[in-house]
Protein backbone atom coordinates (compact mmCIF):
# COMPACT_ATOMS: atom_id res chain seq x y z
CA UNK A 1 0.00 0.00 0.00
CA UNK A 2 0.66 3.63 -0.54
CA UNK A 3 0.67 6.12 1.11
CA UNK A 4 -1.86 9.05 -0.44
CA UNK A 5 -0.42 12.55 -0.95
CA UNK A 6 -1.70 15.80 -0.45
CA UNK A 7 -5.07 15.63 -2.35
CA UNK A 8 -4.58 17.60 -5.60
CA UNK A 9 -7.80 18.44 -8.12
CA UNK A 10 -7.31 16.47 -10.87
CA UNK A 11 -9.50 17.77 -13.82
CA UNK A 12 -12.69 15.23 -14.74
CA UNK A 13 -11.07 15.03 -18.27
CA UNK A 14 -8.22 13.32 -16.96
CA UNK A 15 -10.07 10.49 -15.55
CA UNK A 16 -10.72 7.75 -17.63
CA UNK A 17 -13.52 4.59 -15.89
CA UNK A 18 -13.33 1.35 -16.09
CA UNK A 19 -16.86 -1.09 -16.44
CA UNK A 20 -18.36 -1.33 -13.52
CA UNK A 21 -18.73 -5.09 -13.83
CA UNK A 22 -14.61 -5.85 -14.43
CA UNK A 23 -12.99 -7.48 -11.95
CA UNK A 24 -9.35 -8.25 -12.14
CA UNK A 25 -6.95 -9.80 -9.51
CA UNK A 26 -5.75 -7.83 -6.33
CA UNK A 27 -2.74 -9.30 -6.21
CA UNK A 28 -2.33 -8.37 -10.27
CA UNK A 29 -3.52 -4.87 -9.44
CA UNK A 30 -1.20 -4.52 -6.41
CA UNK A 31 1.44 -5.60 -8.82
CA UNK A 32 1.28 -3.15 -11.32
CA UNK A 33 0.56 0.23 -9.38
CA UNK A 34 3.51 -0.47 -7.46
CA UNK A 35 5.56 -0.73 -10.90
CA UNK A 36 3.96 2.16 -12.03
CA UNK A 37 4.36 3.92 -8.62
CA UNK A 38 7.84 3.76 -9.19
CA UNK A 39 8.00 5.26 -12.62
CA UNK A 40 8.08 1.76 -14.80
CA UNK A 41 6.21 1.99 -18.38
CA UNK A 42 3.76 -0.70 -18.78
CA UNK A 43 3.16 -3.16 -22.16
CA UNK A 44 0.18 -5.19 -21.54
CA UNK A 45 -0.18 -7.85 -24.47
CA UNK A 46 -2.60 -10.35 -25.28
CA UNK A 47 -5.03 -11.00 -27.98
CA UNK A 48 -8.26 -9.62 -28.50
CA UNK A 49 -10.94 -9.10 -26.29
CA UNK A 50 -8.67 -10.33 -23.21
CA UNK A 51 -9.42 -7.25 -21.05
CA UNK A 52 -6.45 -5.22 -21.86
CA UNK A 53 -7.78 -1.89 -21.84
CA UNK A 54 -10.22 -2.38 -18.86
CA UNK A 55 -7.20 -3.36 -17.21
CA UNK A 56 -5.53 0.05 -18.03
CA UNK A 57 -8.77 1.91 -17.22
CA UNK A 58 -8.86 0.14 -13.67
CA UNK A 59 -5.11 1.09 -13.36
CA UNK A 60 -5.45 3.96 -14.15
CA UNK A 61 -8.58 4.72 -11.68
CA UNK A 62 -7.03 3.06 -9.07
CA UNK A 63 -4.47 5.64 -9.01
CA UNK A 64 -6.45 8.41 -8.69
CA UNK A 65 -6.42 9.05 -4.65
CA UNK A 66 -2.69 8.79 -5.48
CA UNK A 67 -3.01 12.63 -7.23
CA UNK A 68 -2.33 10.36 -10.71
CA UNK A 69 -4.45 11.88 -14.06
CA UNK A 70 -5.00 9.53 -16.89
CA UNK A 71 -5.38 10.04 -21.01
CA UNK A 72 -6.54 7.70 -23.34
CA UNK A 73 -4.65 7.33 -26.82
CA UNK A 74 -6.95 5.28 -29.50
CA UNK A 75 -4.80 5.16 -32.27
CA UNK A 76 -5.95 5.34 -36.02
CA UNK A 77 -4.76 6.35 -39.24
CA UNK A 78 -6.88 9.44 -39.07
CA UNK A 79 -5.25 11.27 -35.74
CA UNK A 80 -2.18 9.69 -35.02
CA UNK A 81 -0.17 12.55 -36.91
CA UNK A 82 -2.22 15.20 -34.66
CA UNK A 83 -1.68 13.74 -31.49
CA UNK A 84 1.70 15.75 -30.29
CA UNK A 85 1.04 19.11 -32.84
CA UNK A 86 -0.93 20.32 -35.19
CA UNK A 87 -0.64 23.02 -37.90
CA UNK A 88 -3.31 25.94 -37.93
CA UNK A 89 -3.37 28.66 -40.44
CA UNK A 90 -5.45 32.29 -40.34
CA UNK A 91 -4.98 34.87 -42.53
CA UNK A 92 -2.84 37.54 -40.74
CA UNK A 93 0.04 35.03 -38.84
CA UNK A 94 -0.10 32.16 -41.85
CA UNK A 95 0.52 28.69 -40.17
CA UNK A 96 1.41 28.01 -37.13
CA UNK A 97 2.12 24.92 -34.69
CA UNK A 98 -0.40 24.60 -31.58
CA UNK A 99 -0.51 22.03 -29.19
CA UNK A 100 -1.86 18.11 -29.89
CA UNK A 101 -4.07 16.60 -27.70
CA UNK A 102 -1.01 14.52 -26.07
CA UNK A 103 1.22 17.30 -25.64
CA UNK A 104 -1.49 19.53 -24.08
CA UNK A 105 -2.45 16.84 -21.57
CA UNK A 106 1.44 16.79 -20.27
CA UNK A 107 0.78 20.49 -19.72
CA UNK A 108 -2.02 20.60 -18.31
CA UNK A 109 -1.47 17.63 -15.84
CA UNK A 110 1.68 19.40 -15.00
CA UNK A 111 0.12 22.66 -13.69
CA UNK A 112 -1.87 20.86 -11.24
CA UNK A 113 1.25 18.89 -10.29
CA UNK A 114 0.04 15.15 -10.63
CA UNK A 115 1.24 11.79 -12.45
CA UNK A 116 -0.11 11.29 -15.72
CA UNK A 117 -0.72 7.60 -17.41
CA UNK A 118 -1.24 7.52 -21.18
CA UNK A 119 -3.34 4.40 -22.07
CA UNK A 120 -2.28 3.87 -26.02
CA UNK A 121 -4.74 1.50 -27.47
CA UNK A 122 -3.49 -0.07 -30.91
CA UNK A 123 0.07 0.75 -30.55
CA UNK A 124 0.51 -2.14 -33.38
CA UNK A 125 -1.21 -0.53 -35.86
CA UNK A 126 0.66 3.31 -36.00
CA UNK A 127 2.83 3.93 -38.46
CA UNK A 128 6.21 3.50 -37.51
CA UNK A 129 6.62 7.37 -38.20
CA UNK A 130 4.25 8.33 -35.75
CA UNK A 131 5.74 5.62 -33.15
CA UNK A 132 9.07 7.64 -33.22
CA UNK A 133 7.12 10.52 -31.69
CA UNK A 134 7.04 8.68 -28.85
CA UNK A 135 11.12 7.75 -28.36
CA UNK A 136 12.10 11.19 -26.44
CA UNK A 137 8.73 10.97 -23.96
CA UNK A 138 9.55 7.13 -23.79
CA UNK A 139 13.26 7.56 -22.95
CA UNK A 140 14.67 7.46 -19.64
CA UNK A 141 16.71 10.75 -19.64
CA UNK A 142 15.50 13.25 -22.50
CA UNK A 143 11.50 13.13 -21.80
CA UNK A 144 10.76 16.34 -23.69
CA UNK A 145 9.06 16.45 -26.75
CA UNK A 146 10.63 19.63 -28.60
CA UNK A 147 7.70 21.15 -31.19
CA UNK A 148 8.92 22.75 -34.71
CA UNK A 149 9.00 26.34 -34.86
CA UNK A 150 6.35 28.36 -36.44
CA UNK A 151 6.68 30.46 -39.79
CA UNK A 152 7.46 33.83 -37.49
CA UNK A 153 10.30 31.75 -35.97
CA UNK A 154 9.08 31.51 -32.68
CA UNK A 155 9.86 28.65 -30.31
CA UNK A 156 7.38 26.63 -28.38
CA UNK A 157 8.46 26.00 -24.95
CA UNK A 158 8.88 21.83 -25.15
CA UNK A 159 6.86 19.80 -23.49
CA UNK A 160 7.89 18.36 -20.55
CA UNK A 161 6.84 14.03 -20.40
CA UNK A 162 8.82 14.00 -17.12
CA UNK A 163 5.76 13.34 -14.89
CA UNK A 164 4.39 10.74 -17.64
CA UNK A 165 4.29 6.79 -17.75
CA UNK A 166 2.70 5.52 -20.87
Amino acid sequence: TFKKPEKITVPDCYRLKASAGYVPDEELIKDVQYLLMNGHNLILVGPTGSGKTELAYLLMESLYPFNWASYDVNASPYMEEELFELSDFNANDGQSILLGPLCQTAVDTKEVNCSLGIVVNEWNTMKDETRRLFYAPLSARHRYYRIQHTKKRDHIKPIDFSHVLF
